[in-house]
């Protein structure tokens, strides 16, 4: 691919063009090409909020559209702003942000018969772009987008730098540099390499003194609170080399046991049948039972609330941000895949990471 090919082309930096723009260009795999007619974001005025008085009207900022003469209005025409600016309108509104009325998304749903509408179905994806001053609470996001979107930036960062030679060790410390030049204060990081066919589970950070070599798996799980404080937690594998078959495959079973997982996350859901369901669904498909943790709740510390496992009063509540890990050995290999999700009021939402659910290929 040369630097003239992309992607994904998108015409128009307006709020959605921009915000899509993110989304798309969080996969460091893709290119992506945004087209503005309009200048950057820098005119003063754009960042103060009665400086919209300023960027209406003015063509460095305003594509100065009127209306057609109407009746109504005596033959008058009105002035129609429109952002020529990258941000769009929302850079010439005085900084106003509104999410509208929850009964128009539920009304939207209704008229529509398109669930996904519903404003508890649109709530996580607000959430998720948002950077709230109070923080993150059960209505507004702080940083919405980190630190999910943050762990997939060390990730990228860390199987990049990955090559022969390397310690286990130094693995993990370029996913904590990365996570910390973005805004994170506390953090776990952990990396297992381990010889396909030999598989074994992470190991304490003082441990983690292996020499990768080629051929070699590598496990790394970031764990770690973003630039809002809340934590979430994400985990892939890869190979110096080439995937076996055999390991996406298992790949692709870990996937089905977490969809089987989200499918019970409901509000009221209790964790002791949520991880006796687990246990049955690992055990009719030859899988060894899970004795320890795959999925939890997170949020401003690692005090990780609810447990899904057989001793755990607390049930699963809306707006929890839960994440889902299942992990096994089998087939001569650590399989697994780690990624948060938001409960909504009818299970959760998407998943908050936007990292490939695959096994990479690096080296």
């Amino acid at each position: 691919m040369n630097e003239n090919t992309f992607d994904y082309i998108i015409v128009g930096g307006g709020t959605a063009g921009s915000l899509l723009a993110n989304r798309l260009s969080a996969d460091a795999s893709k290119r992506v090409l945004l087209i503005e007619a309009g200048k950057k974001d820098d005119y003063h005025w754009i960042h103060i909020p009665v400086g919209y008085l300023y960027c209406i009207g003015n063509p460095r900022t305003d594509w100065l559209y009127e209306t057609e003469p109407t009746a109504g209005l005596n033959g008058r025409t009105l002035r129609y702003p429109r952002g020529k600016v990258l941000g769009g309108c929302s850079s010439i509104n005085g900084m106003i942000y509104m999410r509208g009325q929850s009964r128009d998304y539920d009304q939207w749903a209704k008229i529509t018969g398109d669930d996904a509408w519903r404003w508890d179905q649109s709530l996580p994806y607000f959430q998720l772009h948002e950077d709230h001053y109070k923080g993150a609470d059960a209505l507004h996001g702080a940083r919405g987008t980190a630190p999910a979107l943050m762990q997939d930036g060390a990730m990228r960062a860390a199987f990049a730098a990955v090559k022969p030679g390397m310690r286990d060790v130094e693995v993990a410390a370029v996913a904590q540099l990365y996570s910390q030049t973005h805004g994170s204060e506390n953090g776990i990081y952990l990396c297992a390499s381990m010889p396909l066919g030999k598989p074994s589970k992470f190991s304490n950070r003082h441990l983690q003194n292996r020499i990768i070599q080629k051929g070699d798996q590598i496990a790394l799980l970031v764990e770690d609170n973003g630039p809002g404080g809340m934590y979430t937690e994400l985990g892939r594998s890869c190979v110096v080399g080439k995937v076996p078959q055999a390991m996406k495959d298992e790949l692709a079973f870990c996937m089905e046991a977490r969809r089987m997982t989200l499918d019970l996350l409901k509000p009221g859901a209790s964790c002791k049948d949520i991880w006796d369901a687990f246990n049955t669904f690992m055990g009719k498909n030859g899988r060894p039972a899970e004795a320890r943790l795959y999925c939890h709740g997170q949020g401003y510390d690692l005090v990780e609330r609810p447990l899904v496992r057989h001793d755990e009063p607390m049930m699963i509540e809306k707006n929890m941000n839960i994440v889902v890990h299942p992990t096994y050995i089998h087939a001569g290999y650590l399989n697994w895949l780690c990624d948060n999700y938001i409960i909504g009021g009818n299970g959760p939402g998407d998943r908050l990471h936007q990292f490939p659910e695959e096994v990479v290929e690096v080296g």
